[in-house]
């Protein structure tokens, strides 16, 4: 949709991040913005009207004919109303306009998050993923909703239409004008660079200290429960003091701004008055042509003084639409084009060939080589940091290898849709996450229509009859933020419950029982042994004695498959799997 934002954010570079946005309701808009423009020329024909008025009088004789006076004063009244109705009929059609926009922008950053890969959600924390997007839209509705229809148009209009009639009326005042307007405007692009750069820094900070607001709000069990609160104090001390420091110096520049264009202003305009003044002297100009050229030199003047106010606000909308693009900017590979293809419901394998991947910048998987035939039972183990988990977020796509690649039925696994990808293929994490909605609702999420009999299979296989008894309202109750009203092992139960719900070809438990006691793990291993033959399973152990009964169990270690073969096998062959279990029996 966008190109990736690195360098400068340029302002041409936002009018073509706003025209993309605007795509559906160009022409609609452009149609109310050209009304609202339309509307702001009842000024300059009031003025116009009223120097009429003062002209008739000032000539007026007693017994004359008063008819002349009539007409222009009822057209003053119309020329009023007029602008008043077609003002607000734009200014509601813009709004609409802008909230529809400011829609569309959420919509496509929540898309947009969800399509990032995770290397990239790691660099920055969720809260300030959350105020980018919220600041971003809000701003860009501010853009459509007021900043054009209000701001803009008050000025171009004011500017062009005082300096159009100016160059009708005189070529004195129309070089006087155009004067002014040039100083003035070199002032305001002279503050205009110094805000820019305290717009964007205070985003930064805003960002900053609205992730650790985030942070600690999201994660209060586990701050009150370690008596974190005087840290995370300090920490939010720490950035809300450089806040006040961004905001003082905003403050500072914008203040200063604002005393040097007003009086530079005031100047100017005693200066027009003063023009003005010797040609009504001299005869030039009459007693009503001094009301109305004064009227439009003040709209002249307060349409300079609203480019102040216009700027300032341009500024804070174009810097929190950089930060939004930061997120939009982000080049992301279709992964449901078309183009690609969907999984066989009848696959045969999954293989692993000569994968090399690397984390920041520590190699993981070296040259990494693994076959899982259909319904096969696998067991994976070995220590910390061998390799073990980064199986799992490689198969759902979470990562990118950098060399050799994964296969289904022999076509690499980024031929095929992402959907497809994670309707073949569940995993139940160590850490499952709750969603803030009922029990049954985190259990049959991952379908819009509840089937009875799987969330009863599922309920059963994973041994969360007994916790479902314990809640208050059983199914129907609310689970909390991040599931807070249940523990870390009922936690996993209704994870592994929400898989197998799912009812995906490919079970993946990634450590998922690692908060369950021994005889709890056994049961469900043995469950899911029993009643989902057909599945594929592959097991990350937490205790290597629940894999007595997988098919295959493989030994890593640095990112190598070292040894492999069945439980009994490997601890007769008393090698590293007989070493790990030796160590475990002992612990």
């Amino acid at each position: 949709m966008v190109k990736n934002i690195r360098g400068a954010y340029k302002t041409s570079d936002f009018f073509s991040d706003i025209w993309k946005f605007l795509e559906g309701n160009r022409l609609k808009y452009g149609f109310f913005v050209t009304i609202r423009a339309l509307s702001e020329i009842a000024p300059f024909v009031t003025a116009f009207l009223l120097g009429m008025v003062i002209d008739f009088f000032t000539k007026y004789q007693a017994g004359q004919n008063l008819t002349k006076f009539y007409l222009l004063v009822a057209f003053m009244g119309l020329t009023g109303v007029l602008q008043v109705l077609t003002r607000m009929w734009a200014k509601i059609n813009c709004s609409i306009v802008g909230a529809k926009t400011r829609q569309k922008v959420r919509e496509i950053s929540m898309s947009r998050l969800m399509d990032l890969e995770l290397q990239w959600h790691e660099k920055e924390d969720a809260g300030s993923k959350i105020q980018k997007i919220n600041q971003g839209s809000n701003q860009i509705y501010t853009f459509f909703s007021n900043f054009t229809n209000n701001y803009v148009i008050f000025v171009i209009i004011g500017i062009f239409g005082s300096l159009g009639i100016f160059i009708f009326l005189g070529w004195q005042y129309a070089l006087f004008s155009l004067t002014y307007i040039s100083i003035y405007l070199t002032m305001e692009r002279y503050y205009y660079k110094k805000l820019s750069y305290w717009a964007d820094e205070m985003n930064k900070i805003t960002e900053k200290v609205s992730g650790k607001i985030h942070e600690s709000t999201s994660n209060v069990l586990s701050v009150k429960s370690l008596g974190l609160r005087d840290v995370f104090e300090k920490s939010t001390r720490k950035y809300e003091e450089q806040y006040y420091k961004i905001w003082l110096s905003t403050k500072k520049t914008s203040q200063m701004k604002i005393k040097v264009t007003r009086s530079f202003a005031a100047i100017g305009y005693a200066l027009f008055i003063l023009l003005v003044g010797f040609d009504f002297v001299s005869g030039a100009i009459t007693l009503g042509s001094i009301i109305v050229f004064a009227t439009y030199f003040n709209r002249l003047r307060q349409s300079l003084d609203k480019v102040s106010e216009t700027t300032d606000i341009f500024i804070k909308i174009k810097s929190a639409t950089r930060r939004l693009m930061t997120i939009l900017g982000e080049k992301v590979f279709d992964r449901e084009s078309e183009d690609l293809l969907e999984i066989s419901k009848n696959w045969k394998k999954i293989e692993f060939r000569n994968v090399l991947f690397r984390y920041k910048k520590k190699q993981v998987l070296d040259d990494f080589n693994l076959t899982i035939n259909r319904s096969e039972k696998i067991g994976i183990v070995g220590r910390s940091g061998c390799g073990k988990s980064t199986i799992t977020k490689l198969l759902l796509g979470l990562y990118k290898i950098k060399s050799g690649g994964i296969y289904i039925d022999g076509i690499d696994i980024n031929k095929f849709k992402h959907s497809s990808v994670t309707n073949t293929i569940t995993a139940v994490l160590q850490d499952s996450e709750m969603f803030d909605m009922t029990l049954a609702e985190n259990l049959s999420i991952s379908s819009l229509k509840r089937n009875a009999s799987l969330l009863e299979k599922s309920i059963k296989i994973s041994s969360l009859a007994k916790v479902i008894e314990k809640l208050p309202k059983g199914l129907s109750t609310l689970l909390g933020e991040k599931g807070y009203k249940v523990s870390g092992g009922e936690r996993q139960r209704i994870g592994i419950a929400r898989a197998i719900y799912k009812n995906s070809s490919v079970l993946i438990l990634d450590e998922a029982t690692s908060h369950l006691d021994s005889k709890t793990e056994q049961d469900i291993q043995e469950s899911i042994s029993k009643e989902l033959k057909d599945k594929t399973s592959i097991i990350v152990a937490h205790r290597l004695s629940t894999l007595k009964n997988v098919d295959r169990i493989i030994v890593m270690e640095d990112g190598k498959i070292v040894e492999q073969g069945k439980f009994n096998e490997l601890v007769k062959k008393r090698g590293k799997f007989f070493s790990l279990y030796k160590l475990q029996n002992k612990t």
